[in-house]
């Protein structure tokens, strides 16, 4: 879309790192929810 490349041509990096965040937090809450299951 024109705003996503928009975005990744002025501050990429930034994108990149939040995207990274949004998937480590996400990989992070599942495996913790996991656990408080099987515990």
């Amino acid at each position: 879309m024109d705003m996503t490349f928009k975005s990744n041509h002025g501050r990429g990096n930034l994108s990149d790192d939040d995207r990274f965040y949004a998937e480590l937090g996400a990989l992070a809450l599942a495996s913790l929810l996991l656990v408080v299951a099987l515990g």
